[in-house]
């Protein structure tokens, strides 16, 4: 296989080599290394590495110790939960405010990190009021009995908003999954609204809303069989 040699070696391939020399004591380690695919320095390392530690699994190693103390992380933690503190560049200026360490804002998002935070925006979910919830509710309950629900005077609308500007997104900070902040957002902001209708007749003519209205506002319950027949015409 070409360029086999260069492949990241995996467990299985390890434990291979280790089990080829026990099973046979007279194979070199050149030997072993092509069977598997790999190279003579493979062979010799890992079969040494398993007769020592009795497993082949990577070691940790010693490395240039951590620039920052069990107390400097814990000043990063704190700062982190700060609401002016919303990025990584806010929290490295604020730690080197109230101490004397002097970290790179790289050193702080690898401490962030190792804690098991992450920079995530809020998540926004839409405001429905109380009164929004318990008609949705109550829609949702009724509709299970379909022997009651006379679908011939049941209209299904939904609209779509129209702005010239874009409203944003909520700035993001450090956090876990479970201390997410949730952002709402208002279910009808400022805009054009673009409704439309379905019924058991058929669908409703566009119609235009500016500002924020609710359906029933829109659609007025008059002489609901003959106005869905009037809209099914193009007439208002």
């Amino acid at each position: 296989m070409p360029g086999a040699k260069n492949q990241p070696a995996t467990h299985k391939q390890r434990w291979q080599a280790v089990n080829l020399k026990e099973l046979h004591p007279e194979l070199s380690y050149r030997q072993i290394g092509s069977k598997i695919g790999k190279s003579q320095t493979f062979a010799s390392k890992w079969i040494r590495l398993a007769r020592l530690h009795n497993s082949v699994a990577d070691q940790p190693r010693s490395g240039r110790p951590h620039k920052l103390n069990a107390k400097a992380i814990q000043l990063i933690l704190v700062a982190a939960k700060q609401k002016e503190c919303k990025s990584a560049a806010a929290i490295t200026a604020r730690v080197q405010r109230k101490s004397v360490l002097k970290v790179s804002v790289s050193t702080v998002q690898h401490a962030l990190r190792r804690e098991g935070l992450k920079h995530l925006r809020p998540k926004v979910v839409p405001m429905l009021t109380a009164k929004q919830r318990h008609t949705r509710t109550k829609f949702g309950t009724a509709a299970q009995r379909t022997d009651t629900v006379c679908w011939r005077d049941t209209m299904i609308t939904d609209s779509s908003i129209f702005r010239m500007h874009s409203m944003g997104k909520p700035a993001g900070s450090w956090c876990t999954q479970a201390t997410r902040r949730t952002v709402w957002r208002p279910k009808h902001s400022l805009g054009v609204h673009c409704y439309m209708g379905m019924t058991y007749w058929g669908v409703t003519t566009l119609k235009f809303v500016t500002g924020a209205q609710t359906s029933t506002e829109v659609y007025q319950p008059q002489d609901k069989a003959g106005v869905y027949r009037s809209w099914l015409k193009g007439v208002q």
